[in-house]
This record gives structure tokens, sequence and C-alpha cells, in this order.
């Protein structure tokens, strides 16, 4: 186990039912639900890696315009430069 993940690698723990209920949430207070199923499902891993930046007290680094809002949503820094 220890050659497949290294010392120095940060595992963060998995989104617990809570994370999926503030995803919700998140993406209902900022998106509109008439988009495709499959963007819904995008949106919603979008929020909860920002959930899981927010938990680890880390920035996120994307130019994408959803996690622009999700970011200002949550209270997450994001850098996109």
């Amino acid at each position: 186990m220890d050659r497949l993940v290294p010392n120095h690698t940060i595992l963060a723990p998995p989104p617990t039912y809570q994370d999926w209920l503030n995803a919700a949430d998140v993406i209902r207070s900022c998106f509109s639900l008439n988009r495709p199923k499959a963007e819904l499902a995008n949106l919603t891993h979008d929020v909860l890696i920002a959930l899981t930046a927010r938990t680890l007290h880390a920035e996120l680094w994307s130019r994408d315009k959803d996690f622009k809002l999700i970011c200002q949503t949550i209270g997450v820094l994001l850098l996109d430069h």
C-alpha cells in the first residue's frame, strides 16, 4: 500500500451525506434547475470539490465561470490566473 499512496499525498475524505445536501442547496441557490441532467451532475461535482476545498482550508484554481459563482457563494478563495 505504501507504494500506491506516497506519504506526501493528501487524501481528502469522501463527501458526507451533509456535503451532498449542501451541494444541492448551493446548486438550487446559484443555478437554474432547467439545465440538462448531465450539466447538473457536473455542477454537483464542482460544488463537492469546492466544499472539500473549504473543509481543507485550501484555494481552488480554475477559470470555469461556474466555479467563480460557487466559490463566492461558499466562501472559498478562487485563483483564476
